[in-house]
């Protein structure tokens, strides 16, 4: 096993950061990529040169921790920090700044990439990942241009959406690719499931860590909910999200999260047996503990982010034991076909865009273009305010693919501008092709008759195409897991159902709450109607009545109430 740094010729790391043109370098997760870029920083200095023989570079990190790795490898003797505007110099030459802050930076001044004479951008697949903030594709473009003068240089483990990106506008990238040639995939084995994820996670010795990656539809409350119902007297089981917290449209900090991460990256691992987390704990947070052995990722269907939460485990390349289990649990058609709506939607109204005049466009989607950027404003405190507008609206996950600038150019005349987010129109199409395969695989069985094929064994040949080699399947036992379930409800209801009843009692329920109670009613203990379905009113008055209850309706300032009383 080598690294990137040792596999790569003096001709390669020449074009890399000396050669003009925008590039690619493609390896692995734990492959040496932000060692490779630190190390040639360090190495040209020795050499009395400037680091990477230039004047001024700009490096690009994603994600807070990831600049927290970087600012630990590099010799602080040497490095300069700017806490106000939240950016790093080291030794008089590399400017480091996070992908926001630099996006930041640019919109204040548009000639800050000109100061440049190399831009790296580690993680780059984040233009096409965040893309949703509406943002990315302005920097993006921006470098682009550029690198018609300087050298523009990506790494990433993951390219699949920047090569995507690269075709729908028709720029020439020249690859390095060593993702074959690197990597520890013959010690990964891919296990694709419809099992219940807490079977699973009950199934793991004690001794073995487990990290559960949740999908973007758990909020931190309920990761945090989560954690504390895994956790058990065998098992302490800690939790990890975005340490941004949205409020009015303006990110603060969570500090309790910011130590946690912190911590990670300092330690390369959680004190607890277990954690829960989700995307946000991935580029910048390495896992080197050994005794991590199992990744679950629950209803997760992008490649991209799979592999990057995979890439989390870093391996101890002297010994052979260091090994991990990866569940990839696959159960929510619901959740696809949502994700598959919203890829649609970003792609119809791109297709509109390329077919429609402007003023029709406009007519047709006046109701997804409400927040409009204003340039050219007299008024500044106006502007600033539509700027907070946008800036809420994107971080509410409300961002499309195209954008309307209106510009002043006279007194009440406006000049109206069409702005394309091409990374999220690249993004969309590539989520659109995978979904696709996922919803759409078909097999035939019985006498000609045709079903979709179980989402775990279509992700079988999805892992395959990720350059995994080591995958099993594995179903869960519908037979055992319906006799388990009605054995628990059953328990449920001799032990826990008359205690919650009276728990209930005399207090008033709106319609809200009252559904709650009736699903909670359904799930733990078995009260359905005849169709199996949640109960309704009817069916919920009569079975509280059966076990000596009643059911009250009384109307409380004109809207009904619910009240359970003896």
């Amino acid at each position: 096993m080598n690294y990137l740094a040792e596999i790569l010729s003096t001709e390669e790391k020449e074009n890399l950061f000396k050669i003009n043109g925008l590039k690619l370098c493609v390896a692995p997760t734990g492959s040496g990529k932000t060692y490779l870029i630190v190390e040639e920083m360090k190495n040209e200095y020795q050499e009395m040169k400037a680091p990477f023989g230039m004047k001024r570079v700009l490096l690009l990190v994603n994600r807070s921790a990831l600049l927290e790795q970087y600012l630990k490898a590099i010799d602080e003797t040497f490095l300069e920090t700017f806490e106000t505007d939240g950016y790093y110099v080291y030794r008089n030459s590399v400017h480091v700044y996070s992908y926001q802050t630099a996006q930041r930076r640019i919109d204040k001044d548009e000639e800050f990439l000109k100061a440049f004479d190399l831009i790296i951008m580690d993680e780059a697949h984040y233009f096409l990942q965040d893309s949703w903030n509406g943002t990315t594709d302005d920097v993006f473009t921006q470098i682009i241009e550029r690198s018609k003068d300087i050298p523009c240089t990506m790494f990433t483990a993951t390219p699949e959406e920047l090569i995507d990106y690269v075709k729908v506008r028709d720029i020439e990238i020249d690859k390095i690719d060593y993702s074959h040639e690197l990597g520890f995939n013959e010690r990964i084995e891919c296990i694709a499931t419809n099992k219940n994820f807490k079977d699973i996670i009950n199934s793991i010795l004690v001794t073995e860590k487990y990290i559960l990656f949740v999908n973007s539809s758990y909020s931190k409350k309920q990761i945090e909910n989560l954690a504390e119902e895994l956790s058990n007297d065998n098992r302490c089981v800690g939790f990890y999200h975005s340490k941004w917290i949205s409020r009015n449209g303006q990110f603060q900090i969570i500090k309790d999260m910011k130590a946690k991460y912190q911590k990670l990256v300092e330690l390369h691992k959680f004190d607890e047996e277990g954690a829960v987390a989700n995307a946000a704990v991935d580029n910048g947070v390495d896992f080197k503990d050994q005794d991590l052995k199992h990744i679950i990722l629950l209803d997760h269907y992008d490649p991209v982010t799979m592999k990057q939460m995979i890439g989390r485990k870093r391996f101890n390349i002297n010994s052979p034991d260091d090994k991990l289990k990866v569940w990839v649990v696959n159960t929510d058609r619901v959740f696809i076909q949502r994700e598959k709506e919203m890829a649609l939607e970003q792609i119809m109204m791109y297709e509109s865009y390329k077919n429609l005049s402007t003023g029709a466009f406009i007519d047709e989607y006046a109701h997804r273009l409400e927040h409009v950027k204003l340039i050219g404003s007299l008024n500044v405190q106006s502007q600033d305010e539509l700027k907070d507008n946008i800036q809420k609206a994107e971080s509410q996950g409300k961002a499309t693919c195209i954008k309307m600038q209106a510009r002043h150019v006279g007194e009440g005349l406006l000049s109206t501008e069409l702005i394309v987010n091409f990374c999220l129109v690249s993004k969309s199409y590539y989520r659109l092709n995978y979904l696709n395969r996922l919803l759409d695989a078909k097999e035939q069985y019985a006498e000609g008759k045709i079903r979709n094929i179980p989402l775990h064994m279509t992700m079988e040949h999805v892992l395959g195409d990720m350059g995994y080699f080591n995958i099993t399947i594995d179903h869960k036992n519908a037979h055992y897991e319906n006799r388990a379930k009605k054995q628990e409800i059953e328990d449920n209801r001799e032990q826990k159902m008359i205690p919650f009843i009276e728990s209930h009692m005399g207090k008033m329920m709106d319609s809200p709450t009252f559904k709650e109670f009736c699903g909670y009613m359904y799930d733990v203990f078995g009260v359905k109607d005849s169709r199996h379905k949640k109960p309704g009113t009817s069916v919920m008055r009569k079975f509280l009545e059966s076990e000596g209850f009643q059911l009250l309706a009384p109307r409380v300032h004109g809207k009904t109430h619910y009240c359970v009383s003896k």
